[in-house]
């Protein structure tokens, strides 16, 4: 049970990192949104 709660949150992760990534793009130019881990 532990290893399947564990990939469902790497899952929820990496998809929620995704979207952020991905609005982070289309808008470079956001000085309010949250850029923290984005800068690679």
């Amino acid at each position: 049970m532990i290893i399947g709660a564990a990939g469902v949150l790497i899952a929820a992760l990496a998809i929620v990192l995704g979207a952020i990534y991905v609005i982070a793009k289309d808008e470079p130019a956001n000085p309010a949104g949250s850029t923290t881990e984005i800068r690679p």
